[in-house]
Formats: C-alpha cells, structure tokens, sequence
C-alpha cells in the first residue's frame, strides 16, 4: 500500500517527470484510457512505454511505499489498433 498523494494527469508532467507518475496512476487507469484510444492516442498522451509489443505497451510507475517500494505496470493491450483491456499489476521490492 503506498501512500500517495492523488494528482489530476497532466501529460507533459507524466512525460517529463518519472517521480510524479505515482501521482497520477489512478486518474490515468480510471480516466485517461478508454477503449476508444488507439495506439498512437496512448503514445500522445503518456509518451514511449518502457516495454513496447505488436499488441502491448508497458509503462512501469515505481513509488514509494510505507517500508519499501512498489513497482506498477500498466498493461495495455491492443485489438485492432484499439485499446482492449488495461492491467495494473504491483511488485514490492
């Protein structure tokens, strides 16, 4: 569980600064991607993933957690050029 403060996305920031992602990991899951995005309407608005496939993009958020941290992986996959489905897995290290 990390304890973070909830911020409103704001693209240029989510490209710019890595650290403030963790910020903006709810708004981007609950709110920015739909499933009426295409690939290049997610490249827009988050910029390179950190691992890219034919049919996945991966974008890795770490943040701080209350004794260690914790890594998220967006997982968005892609039908057709569309967004299908998106994920958030955690890892605690």
């Amino acid at each position: 569980m990390s304890f973070q403060k909830n911020k409103k996305f704001n693209s240029n920031l989510w490209k710019e600064n890595q650290e403030e992602r963790q910020y903006m990991l709810n708004d981007v899951i609950d709110n920015i991607l739909t499933k009426k995005m295409s690939k290049e309407d997610v490249l827009i608005s988050l910029g390179e993933p950190s691992s890219i496939d034919e049919d996945k993009f991966e974008y890795v958020v770490i943040s701080r957690a209350i004794l260690d941290f914790e890594k998220n992986i967006i997982i968005i996959k892609f039908e057709n050029d569309s967004l299908h489905s998106v994920k958030l897995e955690r890892e605690y290290f």
